[in-house]
């Protein structure tokens, strides 16, 4: 035992980058904020997805589940149950109101406020004040949905066309994860520092989208057969947990590339 300690403390003297890798991907702390990210991740869901049934067109509302399919690659009674929760109606949408618009709004700003705040933990910063932080909040939120529906038309492309598609959704992703810090660390940190974290953080969340296309279709719809709507939102809430685990330790790959001092 003695032994391989000495050849672990050898090697995390020779490769002290890496050591910080592996010691902050596999410690408690990181599986915490991995769970709590994607429980705030499926909070965001539903405010989301109110909003969308109740106060979007009929038009864009089709949009928005030709995109959430393309996303999921859903299909069959997985793609029903996408569409029967985008089906709102002009009572709900009554019912629903501006005031309505503007809680859910403001629900959802907490997945972009624990963001801020894994971000300003990794590169050791002060909390962001409401006062500066508050506007950026929601023009994240609004960027990353519009992001979604960009890199769901790029990735629907077939034949020869699918590579460029995927390429550019990648490039796209890199360029959404480089901006992200920036702005919801309030310019504190050099967009070169963050340069790594960008690309850790697209180029890994379009690994998992792939992986997503060939493994969730059939695990949705397994679940969705056996267990109804509730095997979706299970589902769901396990990919939540993957993506999660790709930005929290895909952030702190970053930091460490980034700035290794």
């Amino acid at each position: 035992m003695r032994e391989w300690k000495d050849r672990f403390d050898a090697l995390a003297g020779k490769y002290p980058r890496t050591n910080r890798i592996v010691v902050y991907a596999i410690a408690a702390d990181t599986l915490d904020m991995c769970l709590v990210l994607a429980a705030q991740a499926l909070l965001l869901m539903v405010p989301m997805l109110i909003v969308f049934a109740t106060v979007l067109p009929r038009t864009l509302r089709g949009h928005a589940v030709g995109t959430v399919n393309e996303l999921f690659g859903t299909h069959g009674a997985s793609a029903a149950q996408v569409s029967s929760v985008f089906a709102g109606n002009g009572a709900s949408r009554a019912s629903f109101g501006v005031v309505g618009l503007l809680l859910a709004l403001a629900s959802a700003t907490s997945l972009t406020r624990r963001l801020q705040r894994i971000f300003e933990r990794l590169w050791k910063l002060p909390p962001g004040t409401m006062w500066a932080s508050a506007h950026r909040w929601l023009l994240w939120l609004l960027a990353w949905v519009g992001s979604l529906l960009v890199q769901g038309y790029l990735r629907s492309s077939g034949g020869g066309l699918a590579v460029l598609g995927w390429t550019l959704s990648a490039v796209f992703a890199v360029g959404l994860w480089w901006w992200t810090p920036h702005l919801l660390m309030l310019g504190r940190i050099g967009w070169r520092a963050l340069l790594p974290t960008a690309l850790v953080l697209g180029l890994g969340a379009t690994v998992l989208e792939i992986a997503t296309r060939l493994l969730l279709p059939a695990v949705l719809n397994n679940s969705v057969h056996e267990y109804g709507p509730t095997g979706m939102v299970l589902t769901f809430m396990s990919w939540l947990v993957a993506i999660s685990g790709v930005v929290v330790i895909g952030a702190g790959i970053g930091r460490v590339l980034g700035a290794p001092e």
